[in-house]
């Protein structure tokens, strides 16, 4: 290939990848960060369904969330994951709710106190919890949405984002 038609050739791949650049950029802009949320951490909640354990208890904590009865059997699907950086437990919680609506319930411990999420597949705060360890279980109490609250409900499901491919590389359930 002569010189000219190397030059020629890079030109064109240049234009090519500029332009398709800007598509890119378009579609990006067109998408939006909060559907393109709404869609990774939806996925999330589908790798949970079908990864985590059953029959985990939630029934008093959605009770102190304002959705008590929403869980048929007052049991959720769970899969927890523990953060080696900050010795906490991260639990996804989640199951259909009676009303139709998937809820999910995201709490974040260190074995003695917690704060509790509730929220659906498009990671909007519904409402929040805080839990205190006892004897015989978490004790929890429902608070208002503050904007602290709420900054560490978006550094959860930024968490859980973060990790999403460590979750798909867990097993399925087998059930």
């Amino acid at each position: 290939m002569s010189p000219r038609s190397r030059f020629v050739a890079l030109v064109i791949t240049v234009v090519i990848g500029l332009i398709a650049n800007v598509r890119l950029s378009a579609t990006t802009v067109a998408v939006g960060p909060a559907e393109a949320q709404e869609h990774s951490f939806a996925h999330i909640a589908d790798l949970v369904t079908r990864k985590g354990g059953k029959g985990v208890a939630v029934s008093q904590l959605c009770q102190q969330l304002g959705i008590a009865g929403e869980s048929r059997d007052g049991t959720a699907i769970q899969f927890a994951w523990e953060d080696d950086e900050d010795k906490r437990h991260h639990l996804f919680n989640i199951f259909q709710g009676i009303s139709g609506k998937q809820r999910i319930l995201l709490i974040k411990h260190n074995m003695k106190m917690a704060d509790a999420f509730l929220t659906g597949p498009a990671a909007i705060l519904e409402a929040v919890a805080k839990g205190v360890k006892k004897s015989d279980g978490w004790q929890w109490t429902r608070t208002a949405k503050t904007p602290e609250l709420s900054s560490l409900f978006q550094k959860e499901v930024a968490y859980w984002k973060s990790i999403e491919g460590e979750v798909a590389k867990e097993p399925d359930r087998k059930d």
